[in-house]
């Protein structure tokens, strides 16, 4: 398992999506990618999701098909960052759909500009964090604009905080957007 991945491309797909989606990371090779202990997605456009596109950086396959969650050889958890980096986050998901990305620590950002997008206005979208530790469980808002669109439900789940630690804002035109935490916080002179 590598350590830390990086990918970027002008237009990330997650999931069974079509050819000519950009960079298209399908079921096999996010299971691939979701070895890595941080993995930076960076969309200089969009990171569309599509069906199947769920990925979980916590747990590993045991090899006997069960989910089991991720430590080193002394068996201490493998602590997980999931960075989304990207103006938009879009859902081309059909009715009933729903994916999740979880990690002990996500954050979202966007270093370029936030984009106009619609999407499929249908799925569910979690984002999830997982807390071990106190230095676990973040869901990260750093600089710059993004938005969530096309998603039915949008949930952030925290395990620990929701914080916001750079200026910028997040949109979302999901009919239900949803932040579940223990504690929503913003570093010191941050405008989020």
């Amino acid at each position: 398992d590598a350590r830390a991945v990086s990918l970027a491309s002008s237009r990330i797909a997650l999931g069974d999506a079509p050819a000519g989606s950009g960079l298209l990371l399908t079921k096999a090779l996010l299971q691939q990618v979701g070895g890595a202990s941080e993995l930076t997605l960076r969309s200089y456009g969009s990171i569309d999701l599509y069906e199947n596109a769920s990925l979980d950086l916590t747990t590993r396959d045991d090899g006997k098909g069960q989910l089991v969650d991720r430590v080193d050889a002394n068996g201490k958890p493998v602590l997980s960052a999931l960075t989304l980096d990207t103006g938009a986050i879009v859902s081309y998901l059909a009715a009933g759909q729903k994916e999740e990305l979880v990690a002990h620590q996500i954050s979202l950002r966007n270093i370029g500009s936030a984009l106009p997008a619609t999407g499929s206005g249908q799925g569910e979208l979690t984002l999830s964090t997982k807390r071990i530790d106190a230095s676990t469980g973040d869901l990260v808002l750093q600089a710059g604009d993004q938005l969530i669109a096309g998603f039915t439900k949008v949930k952030l789940n925290a395990g620990t905080q929701v914080v916001a630690a750079g200026d910028g804002k997040l949109q979302s035109d999901s009919g239900l957007f949803k932040i579940e935490s223990p504690r929503v916080t913003a570093r010191d002179k941050v405008k989020y």
